[in-house]
């Protein structure tokens, strides 16, 4: 079960029923639902966010590029599909991060799709209520990544601008993932089930995991009991509805194109 209070007037907490570590928040600026509607611009910067977790993903301001959070370093990827360090002055409008803390390993057998991987790592997990944190190490046999464009006012929404965003397809690729499960309830504040970026481990390519392929891999998982969700001013934290989940359907899963 999980329980929502606004701690002030762009903070709300959602506190799940589990025994609480100092580890154990997950913290978010914005929402989905904003990113969506074309909420593009954040008065966040990447060396504040990096104040509040060492793993996670997002986005820049303007849609500039896919963000992995690993160990500590921001990392963007721009639609040439290759990550470069963000510097602490750059903005965020939409980003999750944890202080990551193994507390379950899941060993992965090649040969798991996308579909495959994701039920998985459900049928492991001990409370499906809880947020949880991944990171995956390890080999990929095919991996589809994408990263979207940058974008300068007026926005247009996010289901207009995948559309154009850049699809790579990669083979026999070393490095992470990282990212988060969601539980229904949490529809509007975040994707619901999991959403993953990947970076590679040389740091040559990334972006934001459309399909996959597995190798011999294996996930760490952090189960949080307590969510933070800092809004942009004025906004407001609602459930989403059937509209809104076909829309993350449209942005999180389907590729456009390929390079």
């Amino acid at each position: 079960m999980v329980r929502v209070r606004a701690v002030m007037p762009i903070l709300f907490v959602a506190l799940l029923a589990a025994p609480a570590r100092a580890d154990d928040e997950v913290w978010q600026y914005s929402t989905i639902a904003a990113l969506l509607a074309g909420t593009y611009q954040g008065a966040l910067t990447v060396g504040e966010l990096k104040t509040h977790g060492d793993l996670g993903l997002g986005t820049f301001n303007g849609l500039d590029g896919e963000m992995v959070v690993l160990d500590g370093k921001v990392w963007q990827v721009r639609t040439d599909g290759k990550p470069a360090e963000a510097t602490d002055g750059v903005g965020v409008p939409f980003a999750t991060v944890v202080r990551f803390a193994t507390r379950q390993t899941v060993d992965i057998p090649a040969g798991l799709d996308f579909a495959g991987l994701t039920a998985l790592l459900d049928s492991r997990i001990a409370d499906p209520t809880l947020v949880q944190a991944v990171r995956i190490e390890g080999r990929f046999a095919r991996l589809k990544v994408r990263s979207v464009p940058a974008q300068t006012p007026p926005y247009r929404p996010l289901t207009e601008v995948v559309k154009d965003q850049a699809v790579f397809d990669l083979t026999d690729a070393v490095g992470t993932m990282v990212g988060f499960r969601f539980p229904p309830d949490l529809a509007g504040a975040n994707v619901t089930g999991w959403h993953l970026h990947f970076l590679a481990a040389d740091r040559r390519t990334g972006g934001h995991v459309l399909g996959l392929t597995t190798g011999a891999a294996r996930a760490a998982l952090d189960p949080a009991v307590r969510l933070t969700v800092q809004l942009l001013p004025g906004a407001r934290l609602e459930k989403g509805g059937a509209g809104e989940a076909a829309a993350v359907r449209a942005v999180e899963q389907a590729p456009r194109s390929s390079n």
